[in-house]
């Protein structure tokens, strides 16, 4: 049997674990600033404040979060 000191084996866990939050949290950041780059420009809901990409497809388009209709 391998034997392993408590200290040696709580310190390797504990680095593991860290490197693994890093990794995602790179991941995340890195996947995140690609998607806003792509957004080139914004509009707010009037009535609830929400802030949404401009879709410039419809001119008749709804609010994601109070779906409430707005014109442009």
């Amino acid at each position: 049997m391998i034997k392993i000191d408590i200290n040696i084996a709580i310190s390797v866990f504990l680095s593991l674990s860290i490197l693994l939050v890093f990794t995602v949290w790179l991941f995340y950041n890195y996947k995140r600033s690609s998607i806003l780059s792509e957004i080139n420009e914004l509009e707010q809901c009037p009535y609830c404040a929400h802030i949404f990409p401009k879709d410039k497809d419809s001119e008749l388009k709804n609010c994601p979060q109070c779906k409430s209709y707005l014109s442009s």
